[in-house]
């Protein structure tokens, strides 16, 4: 995945009640992960960073069709008009490596 698609997240504007209460508050925590059974089963990435809305048509545009080139599958589920869904560029300020198999709550931090 190219590093540019890397930076963006998206979702729903329907589902952002945090955007609507906070939209100054641009620190934002996401996990990577598979699917698991059992707590212990955990391994994937926590980040933590600063997210930016991405508002500039061409980089909206920009973004979508990374996306769209790198999950054909989300264009049977992406609403007909791109202002249902809102776009953030996330900047990650510390990863830490998740491995639960390691023991509960283990995890090595990776400074940026």
């Amino acid at each position: 995945m190219s590093t540019m698609a890397s930076r963006y997240i998206s979702t729903a504007r329907r589902t952002l009640r945090r955007l609507r209460t906070s939209p100054r508050d641009s620190e934002v925590s996401l996990t990577v992960n598979l699917a698991y059974t059992s707590w212990k089963d955990i391994h994937g990435l926590s980040i933590g960073g600063r997210a930016e809305r991405v508002i500039d048509p061409q980089e909206v545009d920009q973004a979508s069709q990374l996306m769209f080139e790198r999950f054909p599958q989300i264009a049977r589920y992406a609403p007909a008009e791109l202002e249902d869904i809102v776009l953030f560029r996330v900047t990650p300020k510390v990863i830490s490596v998740l491995d639960y198999r390691k023991g509960f709550d283990h995890s090595d931090l990776v400074k940026l």
